[in-house]
């Protein structure tokens, strides 16, 4: 019999604690926006119903400037708003996706872990695609104070995809 990997197991746990580093810098669930400005950044890189959809609040006056990886033709700003007026703003850009339950809040901190900004993701109901979360997104540092938004789906769901083709 062979023996069964960690991995599995290691990746569960990091989830389930909602702190998961992501290219160097951590983002962690949370349940409120702190007070301020944002800049905000609507991302969908093609059109109604793509699951490569997210809504980044990023702090104004930290010093930081988050950017997604990416044509700029896959993201619209807004500049100025408030986190309850970033929020609003993003549902009914998420209710444009089949299958769109509820919204997640996280925070992604900087290489000083303090905080930077926030990622607002759909979450699905799950008969939908056979889970909540499709996406898997990282953040790094890049030059002196840009932060590049790596947005992708995640590779369960590309597994899917390719065996749905092949």
């Amino acid at each position: 019999m062979r023996p069964s990997s960690p991995v599995p197991a290691v990746l569960l746990a990091l989830a389930l604690a909602g702190c998961v580093s992501a290219g160097g810098l951590a983002v962690r669930a949370t349940d409120r926006i702190a007070p301020g400005t944002y800049r905000t950044l609507f991302y969908s890189a093609y059109a109604r119903n793509d699951l490569l959809t997210v809504v980044i609040l990023d702090r104004d006056g930290d010093g930081w400037t988050i950017e997604p990886l990416g044509a700029p033709s896959d993201f619209r700003v807004s500049e100025g708003q408030s986190g309850e007026e970033a929020l609003a703003a993003a549902r009914p850009f998420f209710r444009l996706i089949s299958g769109f339950n509820r919204v997640a809040t996280r925070e992604i901190r900087g290489p000083g872990d303090e905080m930077i900004g926030y990622e607002l993701r759909p979450l699905y109901q799950p008969f939908v695609h056979g889970m909540e979360d499709v996406l898997d997104t990282s953040y790094r540092q890049r030059g002196d104070n840009t932060i590049a938004a790596d947005i992708r789906v995640s590779p369960i769901m590309e597994m899917r995809e390719f065996r749905r083709r092949h």
